[in-house]
């Protein structure tokens, strides 16, 4: 302990799994994907040893000293494929013509 400064913070072992899956169409193109996970599946409380929630009060509902990490977790991902077909772009006027079309214009207006 660095100064007498730290307090002991017991240790921990946290178990987790994960799960994971995707649907492929006939082209091989992937549709979705499927993930499943759990972490801390024996729901062991536990406290980061930097951390400094650990001086908290008492907790009245607990009688633990100071505030604890999260507990057992489930989670559920998925991802879909999402695939765009732009349309196709209109071609600009190509710039050799911009100067005769602005010609054009002036001569309508000094005609009228």
């Amino acid at each position: 302990m660095a100064y007498n400064t730290e307090t002991t913070t017991n240790g921990y072992s946290l178990l987790n799994a994960g799960l994971g899956a995707s649907v492929v169409s006939a082209n091989g193109k992937t549709l979705f994907s499927l993930y499943l996970a759990a972490s801390n599946l024996t729901d062991v409380a536990y406290q980061n040893h930097l951390s400094r929630l650990k001086y908290a009060l008492e907790n009245m509902a607990t009688g633990r000293t100071g505030i604890y990490n999260i507990g057992r977790i489930f989670s559920v991902k998925l991802n879909i494929s999402l695939s765009f077909t732009l349309a196709k772009k209109q071609t600009p006027i190509a710039s050799t013509t911009w100067p005769k079309a602005i010609l054009l214009i002036l001569k309508f207006k000094t005609n009228s």
